[in-house]
């Protein structure tokens, strides 16, 4: 019966492999944490990079002198540094009057049922000239 004590005081008392045990528990959070912080700057590395393309090739494409085939290979060659795997690249060109409208609807001056919406019977100031309602009314193109 004494032997039983003793052997389980023994066995409560050891301290060895403590060490391997506390590592065990704070490792997996911490490399989970490691990891968070790299992705979040790679994450900030690409936006930086893709926005600081995309305002050059705006700025070179602001003197008229570029076509839009021009302006495509632009942004996707300034982006292929990147290296994004299989990533696709959708550019859209619009030209607009002032910047102030830049992402507003059209305006709608008549509005038959007082719903915000454009329905038929209403009318709208078609500023693009494409006779349809647009959220954004920027013309297809590099303008002129």
């Amino acid at each position: 019966m004494i032997k039983r004590l003793l052997k389980k005081r023994r066995i409560l008392e050891d301290q060895s492999g403590a060490t391997l045990m506390e590592f065990g528990l704070v490792a997996a959070p911490f490399f989970l944490m490691l990891l968070g912080i790299m992705d979040l700057g790679y994450r900030g590395y690409v936006d930086t990079v893709s926005k600081s393309v995309l305002h050059k090739v705006a700025r070179d494409a602001s003197t008229g002198e570029m076509t839009v085939a021009e302006i495509e290979q632009a942004v996707t060659d300034g982006l292929d540094t990147l290296i994004l795997k299989n990533a696709s690249i959708d550019v859209t060109t619009q030209s607009y009057f002032d910047f102030t409208n830049i992402g507003k609807p059209e305006k709608l001056t008549t509005d038959v049922n007082g719903n915000g919406t454009v329905d038929p019977g209403d009318c709208f100031i078609d500023n693009n000239g494409n006779d349809i309602f647009d959220t954004d009314y920027g013309i297809a193109g590099t303008g002129g």
